[in-house]
Order: structure tokens, then C-alpha cells, then sequence
């Protein structure tokens, strides 16, 4: 009686894993198709504030997420980069001047970032903006301000600032 409790928890646990498997095979042979790289999103370290270029409401509507930021570059990890969301995220990023770097994943692999945005909505922090100061704007905004409240009034268009 004991081994076959045994056997019935290996089947039941094996079951998804294989799942898994043959969902990443297929999001491996579709990022081939299309001429993309494929990656696994369960094997490689998220960032939450990477995550944040793209809200929680649009990274599940499109199934798109920001897998890494570095400097001008996004890798957009994307189950279909052909959906009309998809494209606009893209457009997007490109417009404001990143190059922008697709990688397939299959949606399993999506549901652990998912569950980061989760994670972070109790803590009160929003992904859902992203404030993007050109450079000139940027550079003359450093030269003209020499405190926090001074930049914060700047940007409010204020003239006095008491919290931020």
C-alpha cells in the first residue's frame, strides 16, 4: 500500500512537468518558425524594476513582458509579437529610442514574472508609469536644480513642494 501512494504522488507531480516540457518544445519550434530566440523565463533572473516598463494589465492582456534593460536596450520576452498590442508595446519602445530585442517564451514561462507584479502590488509600488525625460531635458534639468524639492517643484510646475 505505501509504494503505490509513492507512485501516485511521482505520477501526479511528473504530469506537469512534462506539460512544461512539451509547452517549451513547442514555444522552441515556433521561435524558429519566426526567425526569433527563444528563452525561458524560470532560467534567468528577473528584475521587478525592468518589469515596470511595461504595466501588469498589458504584460498579461498581450502576454509581453520587459525581460532585461540594459542602458538603450530591451529584450521583450513575447508569446505572439504579431497581436496589435504586441506591436504597439514595440512601436513604442522604439519610438523613445530603444532597441528593442524579441525572444519567444511559451505563456508558462510568463507566469512567474506575473506573479512578481503580485508580489509588489501589496508593497504599494506601481509599475504602472514610467516618467521618460528626454536627454537635453534631463541635462538642463540637472544644471538648473540643486535639491530634490527644487526638482520636484520643476517637474510639478510648482513653485513649492512639501512631499514627493
Amino acid at each position: 500500500m505505501e509504494v503505490m501512494v509513492k507512485i501516485i504522488k511521482t505520477t501526479t507531480q511528473s504530469v506537469p512537468s512534462a506539460k512544461r516540457k512539451g509547452e517549451e518544445y513547442l514555444a522552441k519550434q515556433k521561435a524558429a518558425k519566426l526567425g526569433l530566440d527563444y528563452i525561458n523565463l524560470d532560467l534567468i533572473p528577473l528584475d521587478v524594476n525592468d518589469l515596470g516598463f511595461i504595466s501588469a494589465t498589458d504584460s498579461k492582456k498581450w502576454r509581453i513582458v520587459v525581460a532585461r534593460k540594459a542602458g538603450n536596450t530591451i529584450w521583450l520576452a513575447i508569446v505572439d509579437p504579431d497581436t496589435e498590442g504586441a506591436k504597439r508595446i514595440i512601436k513604442n519602445f522604439r519610438d523613445k529610442g530603444f532597441a528593442v530585442e524579441l525572444f519567444l517564451v511559451s505563456i508558462g514561462s510568463l507566469k512567474r514574472p506575473w506573479q512578481l507584479y503580485e508580489r509588489i502590488k501589496p508593497l504599494g509600488l506601481q509599475l504602472e508609469k514610467t516618467l521618460v525625460i528626454e536627454k537635453e531635458e534631463g541635462q538642463r534639468l540637472r544644471a538648473a536644480l540643486t535639491s530634490r524639492d527644487a526638482l520636484i517643484a520643476e517637474l510639478k510646475g510648482q513653485k513649492e513642494v512639501t512631499s514627493f
